[in-house]
């Protein structure tokens, strides 16, 4: 059964805003509507269009950041730490958690971590300058080839400008990065 509304409109005295509301509350369901009750029926309808109740649509949540780097190449991988070629790339974030990978170049080749008889790879992500994951492959009785992406991480850094890099190191020579790219986004 619906309800009729009426109120004094403190603006414009001389309008009497009523409405007529059905019982479910609905004020989609509303038949008529003047003065101030256009307004807000105006925003709730808006609301109920973009948003559901407790939660945000992806329509009102501003666009994601995402970047992809450079090539690492065949990058051979030292005995000492250090930054991989390439494999650096700079995110505006909002606040919400980071996707980082490694993926294929788009070249020709085969993105891999490879390593031969008794040497063991690590790669190291930073944000900022601080070690966030941590990868090794244990190559056992002979050399070894991952194929990537095998490397993932989800972070979750405060709303600002980060800069993620691959560092690597291995315990001898005869370990190759090769043929990818650091990819960085926002979910």
């Amino acid at each position: 059964m619906p309800q009729n509304l009426t109120g004094t409109n403190t603006t414009d005295p001389g309008l009497t805003p009523t409405a007529v509301c059905p019982a479910d509350g609905d004020p989609a369901n509303v038949a008529t509507v003047n003065g101030p009750f256009q307004t807000l029926l105006n925003a709730i309808g808006y609301l109920r269009k973009n948003a559901v109740i407790g939660s945000i649509t992806r329509a009102l949540l501003p666009a994601v950041g995402q970047q992809v780097s450079g090539s690492s190449g065949a990058y051979a991988i030292q005995t000492t730490i250090n930054d991989v070629p390439n494999l650096s790339v700079t995110l505006v974030t909002t606040g919400r958690p980071v996707v980082l990978t490694l993926q294929q170049d788009g070249g020709a080749g085969l993105a891999s971590l490879s390593a031969t008889s008794g040497v063991q790879p690590f790669l190291y992500l930073l944000r900022d300058g601080t070690i966030i994951a941590k990868h090794t492959a244990q190559p056992s009785g002979g050399s070894v080839t991952f194929p990537l992406p095998s490397m993932h991480c989800v972070d979750a850094p405060s709303a600002a400008s980060h800069t993620y890099k691959i560092q690597a190191y291995a315990s001898g020579s005869g370990a190759v990065l090769s043929n990818c790219s650091l990819v960085a986004f926002e979910l």
